[in-house]
């Protein structure tokens, strides 16, 4: 019985830790990556050859009144400048050991991309993370896209968006809004 527990646990902290979004901390490194955006400026974390842009927000919040409603843009920042060097929680979610964990609060890009420098424009890659649309983020550490980045100089765009039937659950009387359903 003891050794089916054990079992467990491991497997909880394994999974649980592959889900664990980056360290909230800029990992002592001074965040220098400065761009201008059409919301306002937003700073990055340097990486050497890179940069990486955390959880900068695409969408207001979809919690309460927003929940069954299309996404909204979200609001300049200007004239402050965007700290994007500190990761944001998960979207809601059911983890591995069953508890909600995250929050509806979470329409946010992780950006990583090359070192500005003015040249001509790169492409761009738009990568939706694993999880079958239930679980994980665009955060987690088997989502960096550093090395990527870096070896093909192109951009990497990984959003995190409304999970399982916060995202997904489409049913007429939901819908209000021209649409036909909810969700995203």
């Amino acid at each position: 019985m003891w050794t089916k527990r054990l079992g467990l646990v491991v497997m909880t902290i394994v999974i649980t830790g592959w889900l664990q979004p980056w360290s909230t901390v800029a990992e002592g490194q001074a965040p220098s990556c400065l761009v201008a955006t059409m919301h306002g400026d937003v700073r990055g974390i340097d990486r050497g050859q890179s940069c990486e842009f955390r959880a900068v927000p695409f969408g207001l919040s979809t919690a309460g009144e927003g929940r069954w409603k299309a996404p909204v843009a979200a609001s300049p920042w200007a004239p402050a400048v965007l700290d994007a060097t500190i990761a944001h929680p998960v979207c809601a979610q059911i983890n591995p050991v069953g508890a909600l964990v995250g929050t509806e609060d979470c329409l946010r890009l992780n950006i990583w991309a090359p070192h500005p420098n003015g040249g001509p424009a790169l492409p761009v890659i738009v990568w939706l993370h694993a999880g079958s649309f239930v679980v994980t983020s665009g955060a987690v550490t088997a989502s960096n896209a550093m090395r990527f980045v870096e070896a093909n100089d192109v951009i990497v765009v990984a959003p995190n968006y409304r999970l399982g039937a916060f995202g997904f659950l489409g049913h007429r009387a939901l819908g209000g809004e021209g649409l036909g359903t909810g969700g995203d």
